[in-house]
């Protein structure tokens, strides 16, 4: 998508442009890109009273709200508000810094703002803007309608508030479209060109000025990927953009490469036209009286049949989405139809993978094993610092040391999107904030410059990889390096595969645990098909799989369910878990056993071929040491040194022909030696 000139300016070595335009000081000025979904007849309008996204948060706008088809009228000639492109920008901001305008879950951002038609649909909204004035906002993006993949939250921003109670035509219009609270009985006048506001536009609250926006005066670069104006985090300047890179959604989609009646699909109107009715030919249908939910041929009211580029079960919409009660989606059934790229939408993993292919049309350097979703330029914490963002708040991406006692967070990371945004490390034994439901921080938050120091003060609650912490201190008692045969068939094992991969993506070894959790359990995988390469390329991702880890089970289950039955597979490398009291063909190595020649020496008994393993907890001994608790341990060394000295004598003098009284050889008669 970038030409020559777009190159230069965004390449990081070029001071003139990239490098220097990014610069993050104290109370210095942020950048970020924004994404949008748009009509390309709308690109030369000015970003302002708007809402954008991340890239992963436009790309569940447009799936969730934008394409599916048995909400919107069967005659419509483009999809929802003629949009066809996605629009990528630029954004510098400077938010002000007041005790009226806190921060908000990203360092540097304020509260986010919803508008439409140019207008805030929130009215509570009105006395933090007239306090603040102008100011970027953000919010997270979530809901069950939609499976966020855990290494990439969603964001969306608000930029604008110039007169932010009045939308940029009356409402309700000639049309019908309206917003909330514009109604016939209360129309909304429009709020007029900032050269002559309305005069009910919203002022300033300590002056008789009226809001005039955070769109720098001469903020507009539609000639540079990168504005050249920085904004002043003054009023009426707190943000500039430059110029858009647009992906078009009948290319990324696949429309273009569909058949339309013996050639290829000029665009949306041509594919639902003339595509293939045969393959996307149905959609969803409800019944209003019963409202059961059937799968029905696509057609106009005069019957004429339409190709469906998505639609999704009228169920798995709801306000619980995918796990709504009777959406197919939770007994693995059909739930979604249209085009095979927008399909998965309750699949973390496939809305992961969706959200790349679109990084890859921006232009985002990416290899075919890595989960890269943003210029790396932009994520570089050494270049670009958060904790070096002004703000109210000194600790705002810094954890805390409550008890003296350091806590699981927050730090920030840029890995998101490329904003500062707070995550946690999990399994810290001040697990309090983590276990908020915050995302997890990237595997290497520790390995940034700015929180090296943390490194020694972070304390685990245990060592082990499945817990998480250990991966981020590098105090797990196991390999970090281990590769997918070496590491146990187990959580652990699993961890450890998937932070190695995160670490070095071109040395990852996923495929091979898959292959060898298989085997482990009898099941035989095709590691050549693409849905095992997919499933171990989205098992791992910035937090190294580790929400996966927590649900080991489920995980498993599923790549089980991807093999076939194999009684013949041979585990050379079984997990710590599988060790069994009872005798086998195979002996297991026990718990600070040596190995031999012969065998392998357990705690206080010798195993043999056919033998059955003797453990300290099951003498008798111990058995009556445990019921009775009220013996010396010295007392019972007394007692069992005299029983085995009576057994000495006995075997002497009444079985002379046995032998002396010693470790068992092969095929000697050990139940003596069980009995002492």
């Amino acid at each position: 998508k970038k030409d020559a000139d777009e190159k230069e300016q965004t390449d990081p070595d070029n001071d003139d442009n990239h490098e220097k335009s990014v610069e993050v000081k104290v109370e210095g000025v942020q950048q970020v890109f924004m994404f949008r979904a748009i009509s390309s007849k709308d690109a030369t309008h000015n970003v302002e009273n708007n809402d954008l996204a991340s890239l992963g948060g436009v790309v569940k706008y447009v799936i969730t709200e934008v394409l599916p088809e048995s909400t919107q009228a069967k005659t419509r000639q483009t999809r929802k508000y003629n949009i066809d492109v996605i629009s990528k920008r630029m954004f510098k901001f400077k938010n002000p810094i007041s005790t009226n305008c806190p921060e908000t879950l990203a360092a540097g951002f304020q509260e986010f703002v919803t508008y439409d038609y140019g207008m805030s649909t929130n009215t509570k909204l009105s006395t933090l803007i007239q306090s603040c004035g102008d100011f970027v906002g953000v919010q997270r993006q979530r809901g069950e309608d939609y499976a966020e993949p855990d290494q990439d939250p969603h964001f969306w921003y608000s930029v604008g508030n110039y007169c932010p109670n009045k939308p940029w035509v009356e409402l309700p219009n000639a049309e019908g479209q309206t917003t909330s609270p514009c109604t016939a009985e209360n129309k909304c006048e429009a709020k007029g060109p900032k050269s002559e506001p309305n005069k009910d536009c919203l002022k300033y609250k300590d002056s008789d000025d009226f809001v005039m926006g955070g769109l720098c005066e001469g903020g507009v670069d539609n000639d540079n990927t990168v504005p050249t104006k920085d904004p002043t985090g003054q009023r009426g300047c707190v943000y500039t953009y430059g110029k858009s890179e647009d992906v078009n959604l009948d290319a990324i989609s696949g429309i273009l490469e569909e058949d339309c009646g013996g050639k290829k699909c000029k665009d949306w109107m041509d594919f639902r036209r003339n595509g293939d009715k045969t393959k996307y030919g149905k959609m969803f249908a409800q019944n209003e009286e019963t409202q059961e939910v059937t799968i029905v041929d696509a057609k106009m009211d005069k019957g004429e049949p339409f190709a469906v580029e998505y639609d999704i079960h009228h169920l798995c919409r709801g306000p619980q989405g995918c796990f709504t009660e009777g959406c197919p989606w939770k007994e693995g059934k059909e739930y979604e139809l249209g085009l095979p790229f927008w399909k998965g939408r309750c699949d973390a993993a496939a809305n992961a993978r969706r959200t790349a292919a679109f990084a890859k049309m921006f232009g985002v350097h990416q290899e075919e094993d890595e989960h890269i979703t943003m210029n790396p330029s932009l994520t570089d914490q050494t270049a670009h610092p958060c904790r070096k963002i002004a703000g109210l708040d000194p600790n705002f991406c810094q954890p805390t040391t409550p008890d003296n006692a350091l806590s699981s967070g927050p730090f920030c990371t840029r890995e998101f999107s490329g904003i500062c945004s707070r995550c946690f490390i999990h399994g810290t034994t001040r697990p309090e904030d983590a276990e908020k439901d915050h995302p997890r921080c990237p595997t290497n938050i520790l390995a940034v410059e700015e929180y090296a120091e943390f490194k020694e003060k972070i304390k685990c609650k245990s060592n082990k990889a499945s817990e998480e912490c250990c991966l981020y201190t590098q105090s797990c008692s196991q390999d970090t390096t281990v590769s997918g045969e070496e590491a146990t068939p187990d959580a652990d094992g699993f961890a450890l595969v998937a932070y190695h991969c995160r670490e070095e993506p071109s040395d990852c070894h996923m495929i091979d645990f898959l292959a060898h959790l298989a085997r482990h359990n009898k099941k035989k995988i095709d590691t050549d098909s693409q849905a095992i390469k997919d499933m171990a390329f989205d098992a791992w991702g910035l937090d190294g799989g580790l929400k996966l880890a927590t649900n080991f089970d489920s995980f498993q289950a599923k790549v089980l369910a991807a093999g076939v039955d194999d009684p013949d597979a041979k585990d050379d490398n079984p997990s710590a878990d599988d060790k069994t009291d009872g005798a086998g063909g195979d002996t297991e190595k026990t718990d600070d056993a040596d190995k031999t020649d012969g065998g392998e020496k357990t705690d206080d008994a010798d195993k043999t071929d056919d033998t059955d393993k003797t453990d300290d907890a099951d003498t008798d001994a111990n058995k009556k040491k445990n019921e009775g608790g009220g013996i010396q341990v010295w007392v019972w060394i007394l007692i069992i040194v005299g029983v085995l000295a009576v057994a000495a004598i006995i075997k002497i003098f009444v079985f002379p022909g046995e032998g002396t009284l010693g470790p068992p050889q092969q095929g000697d008669d050990v139940e003596l030696q069980r009995n002492v």
